[in-house]
């Protein structure tokens, strides 16, 4: 570690908690930088992001901007260099910040890679506001042989903020200082002219695309713009991934077969498939409890969202038991709009209610059944042409139903 801070040519800026950099991307990793720096779990916490399991109790010391030189060739400059020191563990980071629209550039990476290579830095990572759905997923491609051995990061901002969201509601160690560190740290991300940005809105295409679904010739995988909406609909469903766990308090991952987790190319070409084939697209997300989960889809014929949320019965209750305790959790719950689906074992079929109407009728639920469900859905479902061919409503409607819909199962303990 020594030996990279011999070959500094200037140890850049250090990281200030009241910037006074000029440029926002600047602004914004300096505060967040000097926030790993002064609250140690919080370094802790997010560093374990990037495999780092000792942040918190690590020397730990960081550098803006810094210079480096190799003989007499001048390299770098990264936008951030973090060290940590453990007795004689060393661990070293690259990061490279952008903040607005501006995008990760795969050239720029590369360079870093390889000057993390010769400098002997275990790892680099990218922040910008382009989502990716975990860690590991890059917004650029970077094939193993260039990334030279380093173990390579990309946070969306989104991501550090509903992490340091988590981390606030969540740590208990935090003393009075720390706590409004961590708060206005959170304060000054939401603020409109932090750099930070949630994805907001469909492509310029969109209000098209739900006119051609309707349509006879419809539209195919060759059609131009369906890679662009196909991108957007990946952007939304990260993004909604990070506000569902800050209503879960915990991580609520999208939920994908491993070949999917570990193939971009394959998953998007699972969704372009669902779009052009069956003009729908959905998610699914991973709830904290063990087989619950979140589902949204997207039908442009119906200009229709629906969203379903699928728990386990408890465990060792009959039908009748089941069904009394299915109105007792969602006693507080508005029934307006809501339906229960039950899906039985064997080949019975599947008892599908509206939820008032269970409320009157609960015998209907397991008539003719003795066992309980293998599962029950709660299902909710927007449809207003207007704002579903808005490309910013659709955003908005597809949030507020999946939020308010988790909402409500947390509300009623079945999460």
């Amino acid at each position: 570690m020594e030996d990279i801070l011999k070959k500094l040519k200037n140890k850049g800026n250090k990281a200030q908690l009241i910037p006074s950099f000029k440029k926002p991307e600047r602004r914004l990793l300096s505060v967040f930088m000097a926030a790993l720096e002064l609250v140690p779990s919080y370094r802790g916490f997010i560093l374990k992001n990037v495999n780092y399991n000792t942040g918190k109790i690590s020397k730990y010391s960081s550098f803006m901007e810094p210079v480096f030189e190799l003989g007499r060739e001048h390299v770098g400059r990264p936008d951030g260099l973090v060290i940590c020191e453990r007795g004689t563990t060393k661990w070293s980071m690259f990061i490279e910040a952008k903040c607005g629209s501006s995008v990760v550039r795969a050239d720029q990476m590369q360079d870093y890679m390889s000057l993390a290579q010769n400098l002997g830095i275990d790892a680099v990572l990218s922040i910008s506001n382009e989502f990716t759905s975990n860690p590991h997923e890059l917004t650029y491609h970077a094939a193993s042989n260039r990334r030279k051995g380093r173990q390579v990061y990309h946070f969306p901002w989104a991501y550090i903020v509903a992490e340091t969201h988590l981390f606030l509601e969540n740590e208990e160690s935090l003393n009075d200082a720390e706590t409004a560190l961590i708060s206005e740290l959170l304060r000054f991300f939401s603020e409109s002219d932090s750099g930070v940005s949630t994805f907001d809105q469909m492509p310029k295409m969109w209000p098209e695309f739900v006119e051609f679904s309707k349509t006879t010739t419809g539209f195919n995988a060759n059609t131009k713009g369906v890679a662009e909406v196909v991108n957007a609909w990946q952007q939304e469903t990260r993004d909604l991934s990070l506000k569902l766990g800050h209503v879960c308090g915990e991580r609520v991952p999208l939920k994908l077969s491993t070949k999917l987790k570990k193939d971009l190319k394959e998953r998007t070409k699972v969704d372009r498939d669902s779009l052009t084939k069956d003009y729908q697209m959905s998610a699914k997300y991973s709830l904290p409890v063990p087989k619950h989960e979140l589902e949204v889809t997207a039908d442009l014929k119906a200009c229709s969202i629906s969203c379903q949320f699928k728990f386990l019965p408890p465990e060792n209750k009959k039908a009748k038991a089941c069904a009394t305790w299915l109105l007792k959790s969602l006693e507080e719950i508005d029934g307006s709009n809501f339906r229960i689906i039950a899906k039985w074992p064997g080949r019975t079929n599947d008892t599908n209610l509206e939820l008032d109407h269970f409320r009157q009728y609960e015998e209907e639920f397991f008539e003719g059944k003795k066992d309980a469900p293998n599962e029950i859905r709660l299902v909710r479902v927007f449809q207003d042409v207007r704002k579903f061919k808005s490309r910013k409503q659709f955003i908005d409607s597809l949030e507020n139903l999946a939020i308010n819909l988790l909402s409500d199962a947390r509300a009623s303990k079945l999460v």
